[in-house]
């Protein structure tokens, strides 16, 4: 029983002495039997990240993305889908692996910056069906990848399809032009830097909310709580409201952020959207003669004439 014992000693020594000479440049950190196991079966090079340094994956995700990061996640996580929001420099990819041994992903994603990307359940079933996965329980496990392409990265943010991130006065998420955000809390802000204010272009806000729920918007300037510029109730579907020109310049000038406000009823789920807009003059006896108008002065004493959501200045310039 000695001599089995002492053989049994002098086979882990064996094999440890050759781990350390098969894998001398074997990544700090991931452990050296992990490489010298990889080697041997012939797996990708991402499998030791992939079984020893990943992360569990949960809603909400908030995280910064510079580097690879591995998730260790089940289909039932992904199955029902992801709205995802990043705020960075490049583009970012999300990659689903069955196996931490499989060589491809089964699924991949492309994250655009400052941009919001939706990942539906359907989609994601459609995909998995035709990869003849069929039949298999939620709490199958499954590995996510995710890394940025081109860049540095940035702040990659995962919530359940369809949720918004709340957003408030003390973490504040910005909004760009372009950029569609979910707003699934009363009361949301989110900013827009002076840098993505198009210069000689407006900005229309819309709201889409699929039970016609509508919500009302509040504009400061410089901070969350600061000096109120402009506000409305914005009504849910094609209609928009089209910030003052004259307002967007100045805060474009000034180099000062504008805070947009957003509240609803707490049930609503809707989808906010920020789109440029040309300046483009037209004729302001056809907007009178098209339906009633009315004539506004607003609080900085700026004159213009207001036709549901759409307003015109005097010289009839769509504002």
């Amino acid at each position: 029983m000695k001599r089995f014992n002492l053989l049994i000693l002098l086979l882990v020594s064996a094999m440890t002495s050759v781990v350390a000479e098969q894998t001398p440049t074997a990544p700090d950190q991931v452990s050296s039997m992990c490489e010298w196991l990889r080697k041997l079966s012939g797996w990708p090079a991402h499998y030791c990240y992939c079984s020893e340094e990943s992360h569990t994956f949960g809603f909400p995700l908030d995280t910064k993305i510079t580097e690879t990061v591995w998730y260790n996640a089940t289909l039932g996580d992904v199955k029902q889908g992801i709205t995802a929001y990043l705020y960075a420099d490049c583009e970012v990819k999300l990659d689903i692996y069955s196996l931490c041994s499989s060589a491809n992903a089964m699924y991949s994603y492309t994250l655009s910056p400052n941009q919001t990307r939706d990942i539906n359940s359907e989609a994601i079933e459609n995909k998995l069906a035709s990869l003849g996965v069929q039949d298999i329980s939620d709490y199958t496990p499954v590995h996510l990848k995710i890394y940025p392409v081109g860049g540095t990265g940035g702040r990659v943010i995962c919530m359940p399809y369809n949720q918004g991130y709340h957003s408030t006065c003390s973490d504040c998420l910005a909004i760009f032009p372009e950029m569609t955000i979910v707003s699934s809390h009363a009361d949301d802000v989110f900013y827009l830097d002076p840098t993505y204010i198009p210069q000689g272009k407006g900005l229309a806000v819309s709201w889409n909310e699929p039970n016609a729920i509508p919500c009302h918007l509040k504009i400061t300037r410089a901070t969350c709580d600061g000096e109120l510029l402009a506000e409305a109730d914005i009504a849910t579907g094609e209609q928009s409201y089209h910030i003052d020109i004259n307002l967007l310049e100045n805060a474009r000038v000034a180099g000062e952020r504008l805070y947009l406000h957003f509240t609803h009823d707490a049930s609503a789920v809707g989808r906010i959207l920020l789109q440029e807009y040309e300046n483009t003059p037209t004729s302001l006896i056809d907007v009178i003669t098209e339906s009633e108008a009315q004539i506004i002065i607003d609080r900085n004493g700026m004159m213009y004439i207001r036709r549901g959501n759409e307003r015109y200045t005097v010289l009839g310039n769509k504002l």
